[in-house]
Parts: C-alpha cells; sequence; structure tokens
C-alpha cells in the first residue's frame, strides 16, 4: 500500500444530536488548500479526497484517493464519449402544443 497523502488545508468534524441526527462539516483554509489541489490534480481534471475516521481518536481526517483500477494485458481503455448535446430552443415547441 502506497503512503497516505493527506489533504493539506481541510478540516474534517461532526457533530450528534440529541435527536440522533448528525452533521459533518469541511472546512478549507483557501490559499493552503488550493495549492494541494494544484498538486494532486489528476490528468482528468480531478482530486478525490476520501474521509475517514481515526480509529485510535476517532476525529474525522481527508486523504487522497489514490486507487486507480489495474489494467489488464492487451486491454485499452474505452474512449471517452461525449454526452449528446441538447440543442433545444424554446421556440421549437410552441406553447399550443405542450400537455397540461
Amino acid at each position: 500500500m502506497a503512503d497516505v497523502i493527506f489533504t493539506d488545508g481541510m478540516f474534517c468534524d461532526s457533530h450528534t444530536f440529541e435527536s440522533g441526527d448528525s452533521i459533518t462539516k469541511l472546512s478549507f483554509k483557501s490559499e493552503q488548500f488550493k495549492q494541494w489541489l494544484d498538486t494532486h490534480t489528476n490528468d482528468k481534471g480531478y482530486v478525490n479526497v476520501i474521509v475517514s475516521k481515526s480509529q485510535s481518536s476517532g476525529k474525522l481526517y481527508g486523504r487522497l484517493d489514490t486507487w486507480q483500477p489495474k489494467q489488464q494485458e492487451g486491454q485499452q481503455q474505452a474512449p471517452q464519449q461525449q454526452a449528446p448535446q441538447n440543442n433545444f430552443q424554446e421556440s421549437d415547441q410552441p406553447v399550443d402544443n405542450i400537455a397540461f
């Protein structure tokens, strides 16, 4: 397993209320976190972060998700498909033809 890369400038906290509801709060020290994001952004423009709970203290922390799918021999990645564009114009559907 690779070394854990902790988030820099991201802080996690959680709170459970008497009702049983709970919240998780993420706070970011903007400049510090932006630098960390720039350093760890992948070739698709994403940074995947896992929020975990420490077994010893129970505190939440963020770490970089470095998981990559294994590529089998002779298998190529499927080409990325573009989503179809919606060229619908408001004028394409007269108001008289709306079903309701």
